[in-house]
């Protein structure tokens, strides 16, 4: 099934996976830095989201190919 997406929606997505990596961003300056896996789990979910930006940026034309 082919779901289409107009562009406030996607733009919307866009502004919520900043605000939740935001989020990670800070819990990361505050969480323990010895615990090497919360440090671990942090930097995944920031990179993984920093990803979904870039592709949704795709999806709307702002930006070339997200593989590159």
């Amino acid at each position: 099934m082919l779901v289409l997406r107009i562009d406030e929606e996607v733009t919307d997505m866009v502004r919520r996976a900043e605000r939740v990596g935001l989020a990670w961003e800070r819990s990361l300056r505050e969480c323990d830095k010895s615990d090497k896996k919360q440090i671990a789990l942090h930097i995944r979910n920031i990179n993984a989201l920093r990803g979904v930006v870039k592709g949704l940026h795709w999806v709307l034309g702002r930006e070339d190919n997200p593989l590159s």
